[in-house]
C-alpha cells in the first residue's frame, strides 16, 4: 500500500495538468494556485477512500473535476444573479424575456434585494458604480506587524502540536525547511532528497488551506494578548 506521500509529486503534476480548465478568473482572491492548494489537501483528506488497484490518474482527475465544480458552486454561483443560469439569458445584460436584466423578474428582483452585495465583494465591479460608497469610506491605518502576530494566535488554535511546531520555525522564526527538519528530527530514505520534505511539503499546504479560511471566515485583525 502506498502513502499520500509517496504519490505527492504524481498528484501535483495531475492537478497541475488541469490548470487552463479553471474557468473562473474574476475572483481575484481565489487564482488558480490557490485551487491547487485547495484540492490536493482535499485529496490528502480522502486518501483512505482510494482503492489503489484502480489507476491513480483517473481518480486524481475526477476529484479534480468535482472539486472544481464545487469551489464555482460555493465561491461564485452561490451569490450570482439567475441569470447566469436562465435560458432567457441572451448574453451580457441582455434578456428574452425583459429585455434587460432587470427588477420586472422575480427571481432577479430577489437576488438583486439580498444576495448582490455578497456577490460584489467577492467579484472586482466597476468603481464608477460605486463613486458615493468609495468617497464615504473612512480614512484607516492598517497595522501590518499587529495583524500578523494576530494571525499567528489565530492559526495556533487550528493546527495540530506538530503542525505548530513547523509553522513557527517556518514562518515565525523564518528558518528553512532543511534546518527545520533536522531541528524537528525528520529523515528520508530517497536518494537526492532533502530530509523531511514530504511531511513538510504536506504540512505547508494544510497551513495555507488553514491560514487562508481564518482572513476569508473572520477577516484581518488586531492583535491581542
Amino acid at each position: 500500500m502506498t502513502t499520500f506521500e509517496d504519490n505527492y509529486k504524481e498528484i501535483e503534476r495531475i492537478v497541475e495538468k488541469k490548470r487552463y480548465e479553471w474557468t473562473l478568473k474574476a475572483d481575484l482572491m481565489l487564482d488558480f494556485d490557490d485551487v491547487k492548494n485547495i484540492i490536493i489537501a482535499h485529496i490528502w483528506k480522502k486518501w483512505h477512500l482510494y482503492d489503489q488497484s484502480q489507476p491513480l490518474g483517473g481518480w486524481t482527475a475526477t476529484i479534480v473535476k468535482n472539486q472544481f465544480s464545487n469551489i464555482l458552486r460555493d465561491r461564485y454561483l452561490s451569490t450570482s444573479s439567475p441569470c447566469s443560469r436562465c435560458p432567457c439569458n441572451m448574453g451580457g445584460n441582455t434578456c428574452s424575456l425583459y429585455g434587460v436584466q432587470s427588477i420586472e423578474c422575480s427571481l432577479y428582483k430577489t437576488w438583486y434585494n439580498t444576495k448582490r452585495y455578497s456577490h460584489d465583494v467577492r467579484l472586482p465591479v466597476p468603481i464608477e458604480n460605486h463613486l458615493n460608497d468609495v468617497h464615504k469610506m473612512p480614512d484607516t491605518i492598517f497595522d501590518l506587524e499587529t495583524s500578523i502576530k494576530s494571525l499567528h494566535f489565530r492559526i495556533q488554535k487550528v493546527l495540530t502540536n506538530s503542525e505548530w511546531e513547523i509553522y513557527r520555525r517556518l514562518y515565525i522564526e523564518n528558518k528553512d525547511e532543511e534546518e527545520t527538519a533536522k531541528e524537528l528530527g525528520f529523515k528520508t530514505s530517497e536518494k537526492g532528497r532533502k530530509m523531511g520534505y514530504k511531511r513538510i511539503r504536506q504540512v505547508k499546504t494544510i497551513i495555507l488551506q488553514k491560514a487562508k479560511k481564518i482572513l476569508r471566515d473572520e477577516g484581518v485583525e488586531e492583535f491581542h494578548e
